[in-house]
């Protein structure tokens, strides 16, 4: 049960790891180093459109009321609008039910700061060593529960259509015809809401409020191919689409041609007209390529969502992302947003198949290698740790190890929620 503790959230399986009496018992333990640390005594709750989450959340909330601390229930919601959620309400922190990109016979939680970025490592810990010891508040009163998702559902779009006026023009959307593909996430209803208002013609696809086990929750380009059809049949303008939490965002261009996270970014930096940008060591060199070139300051930091937004939050970047969809907003919001990832793509979509064919050429090989545990894993990038640094010129080693060898580049290094080694080449075309 403790393995399902990550170093950047909590998943597992439900309910052979997670189930309702795991998210009671971490209930009174988010609620008791709430107690410990804040003295603000509130935090906000919401859930994915998994058929598990329902059920996560009332035993997850009912953990933390038992244990003194008040609820803000916001409903079925994406992983950035708890993040926004959690600032406007002045809570103590948030809690996301979600395993985001995990398969559907998984679960999980995301904790996250009122700054809305991801909690780090150390107290994710704490939180970890409370439910681990059951050493929970005790003798105190009950919290309260209080119901804002009506009231919430409208306040976040609001910001997504104000803060998306400040970094493109509202009428590019006039009249675009876009693919849309929600993974029968939240999005279902913001995304294609926000469509709606800016007068765009929609062809959706998965667009319910309610998980279905025959998607593919990881929006790569083989899982999402259906998208790139359905662009060539109904002659749209783009292919676009999010994750279960809509923390990622996938696109293909208006020539059925898939846009991969790479290019995402540079699109993505070049329409904001970033200054500062925070990006993992996994994003290719594509970016300061063509960034580095219109004096645009690229900063790098570890792989994984919390320490790209402490990085840029510390630096105050006005752009940060990872090349595998997660890309942040600071006007909008500190945590990735797929939704608003993809409402700026739709903005430039006519734009997008002359604006990749300017950026620079990188040949991109990837390859996965699977483990039967993460001891097994750890064991083995260890291994190849010591055997590269012998042998080659070692960029860093901050996240895995990153490394030259002839003209390419290499970056090998463990995931940090499954028992996967990942795998990255690249060289300049």
């Amino acid at each position: 049960m403790h393995n399902v503790f990550n170093r950047y959230d909590i998943r597992g399986n439900y309910p052979n790891e997670i189930d309702n009496s795991f998210a009671f018992k971490l209930g009174k333990a988010s609620a008791t180093f709430c107690r410990q640390n804040f003295k603000n005594k509130n935090i906000v709750v919401g859930f994915d459109t998994r058929k598990s989450s329902p059920q996560i959340k009332t035993n997850l909330i009912n953990g933390i009321i038992s244990s003194g601390v008040n609820i803000i229930d916001i409903g079925i919601s994406t992983t950035d609008k708890v993040a926004l959620a959690g600032n406007y309400y002045n809570a103590s922190f948030s809690i996301m039910i979600t395993a985001s990109h995990n398969s559907f016979d998984h679960n999980g939680f995301k904790f996250i700061y009122k700054q809305e970025n991801g909690f780090s490592n150390q107290d994710l810990a704490k939180i970890k060593n409370i439910f681990c010891q059951n050493n929970f508040s005790k003798d105190v009163d009950k919290g309260i529960l209080i119901k804002k998702t009506n009231d919430f559902n409208k306040i976040y779009e609001e910001k997504v259509y104000s803060s998306l006026q400040k970094y493109t023009n509202i009428n590019n959307f006039n009249d675009l015809k876009i693919v849309v593909d929600c993974c029968n996430s939240c999005a279902s209803l913001h995304l294609i809401n926000l469509l709606k208002k800016l007068k765009c013609n929609i062809v959706k696809i998965n667009c319910n409020l309610e998980a279905q086990e025959n998607i593919e929750p990881e929006p790569t380009k083989e899982n999402r191919q259906y998208v790139s059809d359905l662009i060539k049949k109904t002659k749209a303008d783009i292919g676009i689409g999010v994750d279960p939490d809509a923390d990622r965002v996938f696109a293909f261009d208006k020539n059925s041609k898939y846009v991969n996270g790479n290019e995402i970014f540079c699109l993505l930096a070049e329409l904001l007209d970033a200054k500062k940008i925070i990006a993992s060591i996994d994003t290719s060199s594509m970016l300061q390529d063509y960034m580095g070139n219109k004096n645009r300051k690229i900063i790098y930091s570890r792989i994984g969502d919390i320490f790209v937004s402490q990085k840029a939050i510390k630096l105050n970047a006005d752009f940060l992302g990872e090349p595998n969809g997660h890309y942040a907003f600071p006007e909008f919001c500190w945590y990735n947003s797929g939704i608003f990832a993809c409402l700026l793509l739709c903005s430039i979509a006519s734009q997008i198949p002359e604006k990749i064919n300017n950026l620079p050429k990188y040949r991109v090989e990837t390859k996965i290698l699977k483990y039967p545990n993460n001891e097994e894993k750890q064991k083995a990038i260890n291994k190849i740790k010591i055997r590269i640094k012998k042998n080659f010129e070692v960029i860093n080693d901050l996240c895995g190890i990153k490394f030259r060898f002839n003209k390419s580049v290499c970056l090998i290094r463990a995931s940090g929620t499954e028992a996967l080694i990942r795998i990255i080449v690249e060289k300049k075309i």
